[in-house]
C-alpha cells in the first residue's frame, strides 16, 4: 500500500514538481548567462633556502606565502600595474597557497579579465623575487661598499706608485727612492689582494645567506572562466526546486479533510 500510495501521490502532483524544477532550473540557468564572468590566472615559485638558513624550504616558503599576502605587497602591485580597485578588492582576487610538505607557493588570481589575471599574478611572483633579493643585498651592502671604496682607494695609491717608479731616472743616485718605492707598491699589492679576498668572501656570504626564488610556471590568461558554473548551478537549482515543490505538495496532501488516493470505508 506504501508503494501505491506514493505513486498516486506523485502522480497527482507531478505537474507541481515539475513546474517547481523548471522554474528553478530556468532561473538559476538564465542568472547564470547574464553574470559577468570570472576568469583564473596561475603561477608557481619553487623556494630553495638558503644554505646557511635556519628554515627548511617548505617552512620558507610558507613565510614567503604571509609576505604575499601583506598591505605593502598589495600596495606595490597597484602602483606598479596602475590597477583601478583597492587594497581590500585585490585582496579578495589573489589566493596564495603551499600544498603540504613542498617548497612551492601557488598564486591564484581571479579577474573579470583573464588578461590582467595573468598580469598579476606574474607581477606579484617578481615583485616576491625583486623583495627577496633586495633583502638579502641590504644585509651586505654596507660591509661590500666598504670593500669596494677600500680596493678603489689602494687601486688608486698603486697607479700613483707606478707613475713615481716609472719616472725616475735610472741614476745611482735614484736607487734609493726607487728601492723605497718598490716596496711600498709590494705592500700596496698585498693590501689590496687581502682586500679583494674580503670583498669576496662579502658576496659569497651574501649568497650563502639568500633564498633562491624560482618562478617555474608563468601565468597565462584563460579563455575558459571559472564562473559562473552554469551547468551546476542549473542542476542544483532544479533539484532544490523540485525537492521545494514536493515539501508543498506533501503539506498540501496532509492538510486535505480527506484522501483521494484511498478507498471510502463502508459504513
Amino acid at each position: 500500500m506504501d508503494f501505491k500510495r506514493r505513486a498516486a501521490f506523485l502522480w497527482r502532483w507531478a505537474w507541481l514538481i515539475i513546474l517547481g524544477t523548471a522554474v528553478a532550473g530556468s532561473v538559476a540557468f538564465f542568472a547564470s548567462q547574464n553574470s559577468v564572468p570570472v576568469y583564473q590566472a596561475s603561477t608557481r615559485l619553487l623556494i630553495n633556502a638558503a644554505p646557511k638558513s635556519d628554515f627548511e624550504n617548505a617552512q620558507s616558503a610558507r613565510t614567503y606565502a604571509e609576505i604575499l599576502e601583506t598591505e605593502s605587497i598589495r600596495q606595490e602591485i597597484i602602483a606598479q600595474l596602475e590597477l583601478p580597485i583597492s587594497s581590500a578588492q585585490l585582496a579578495e582576487m589573489v589566493a596564495v597557497s603551499v600544498p603540504e610538505g613542498t617548497q612551492i607557493i601557488r598564486i591564484n588570481v581571479s579577474d573579470v579579465s583573464s588578461d590582467r589575471a595573468a598580469l598579476i599574478a606574474n607581477a606579484l611572483s617578481q615583485t616576491l623575487i625583486d623583495q627577496s633579493q633586495s633583502w638579502a643585498s641590504q644585509r651586505y651592502a654596507e660591509p661590500i661598499a666598504n670593500w669596494q671604496n677600500r680596493l678603489e682607494e689602494i687601486d688608486a695609491e698603486i697607479q700613483a706608485l707606478n707613475a713615481q717608479i716609472n719616472a725616475l731616472d735610472k741614476a745611482e743616485d735614484a736607487q734609493a727612492t726607487f728601492s723605497r718605492l718598490e716596496t711600498q707598491l709590494e705592500n700596496a699589492q698585498t693590501r689590496y689582494g687581502d682586500a679583494f679576498n674580503q670583498f669576496n668572501e662579502s658576496h659569497t656570504a651574501q649568497a650563502q645567506e639568500s633564498d633562491v626564488i624560482i618562478q617555474i610556471e608563468a601565468a597565462q590568461p584563460n579563455a575558459v572562466p571559472i564562473l559562473p558554473r552554469t551547468a551546476v548551478n542549473t542542476i542544483i537549482a532544479a533539484l532544490v526546486g523540485g525537492l521545494t515543490a514536493a515539501g508543498i505538495a506533501a503539506l498540501a496532501s496532509r492538510s486535505s479533510p480527506t484522501n483521494e488516493n484511498e478507498p471510502a470505508q463502508s459504513s
